[in-house]
């Protein structure tokens, strides 16, 4: 460490450079994290029914994702130099000034930046490492003036890893729930078109007007003797005209479980003068 580090001259040897192992994997952990949150974030704000529409995002759609998860890395170290993966294996980023100070959010955000040309980053470190300063610094590091330690203050191991299951399971159980629920609203939606485009009622307005427009879906998955239900508008795109059809559902569970059309009925729009 150097010397103009602060502290008495008994406490700076306990101080010791984090080993690149360790802060490649705090790095992974950080971007696995960004990357539930990113995707956290990019399905609250979807449109409504994104998931029935069969299209592929363009890269104006994807934007917010990857500015988001660009975002988020640059913020990682913000609150103390200490990030989600540095507190989980009990590490900290430090100003070399102030090694025993906990860093500052400026420092913090500018260490940050340089993840955006990641792999440039990651030459900056092999090459410090290769020199031999013993102090690993990436870009990053240079430009804020900073070194990454093992934390003295870190938490406990056990408490780590509890934390670390606490944060994964938490956010993989939240998208199984999801992705569940997904599943079979999908599966209903499929089945809601199979049965109109089969139906005498439905069939030839589906040939004019392929389209199904506005579709509201009230499904309930708490219980199979309940009944879902299902309204959608066939007929012209943005326009109040054509015909509403309005069906009911059934879960059925059983060794094949699928929903089932119990009740469908067919109403004209009637434009008003």
């Amino acid at each position: 460490m150097p010397q103009s580090a602060k502290g008495t001259e008994q406490e700076l040897p306990k101080l010791q450079v984090a080993s690149p192992g360790k802060r490649l994997f705090a790095l992974i952990f950080d971007f696995i994290l960004t990357l539930l949150i990113s995707n956290t974030l990019q399905h609250a704000f979807q449109e409504e029914h994104w998931d029935l529409m069969r299209r592929e995002q363009t890269w104006i759609e994807l934007l917010p994702f990857y500015a988001g998860l660009l975002g988020l890395l640059v913020l990682r170290d913000a609150v103390r130099g200490v990030s989600p993966g540095k507190l989980l294996l009990g590490l900290a980023a430090r100003s070399r000034d102030a090694i025993l100070t906990p860093l500052n959010t400026g420092c913090g955000l500018l260490r940050g930046v340089p993840l955006a040309v990641f792999p440039l980053e990651g030459i900056m470190l092999l090459w410090d490492l290769q020199r031999g300063s013993g102090l690993g610094q990436r870009l990053g590091d240079r430009w804020a003036n900073t070194v990454v330690i093992e934390n003295p203050q870190a938490l406990r191991p056990m408490l780590r890893i509890l934390l670390a299951n606490t944060i994964l399971f938490g956010f993989f159980g939240a998208a199984l729930l999801l992705q569940d629920f997904t599943l079979r609203k999908t599966a209903a939606y499929q089945t809601i078109v199979q049965h109109l485009r089969t139906h005498p009622d439905t069939e030839a307005l589906l040939v004019r007007h392929p389209e199904l427009n506005e579709p509201e879906l009230s499904l309930d998955l708490r219980s199979t003797s309940s009944l879902s239900e299902v309204r959608l508008r066939i007929g012209p795109p943005d326009q109040d005209s054509g015909y509403t059809v309005s069906l009911k559902l059934q879960f059925l569970e059983g060794p094949t479980p699928r929903w089932e059309v119990v009740e469908l009925q067919l109403e004209a729009i009637r434009e008003e003068d």
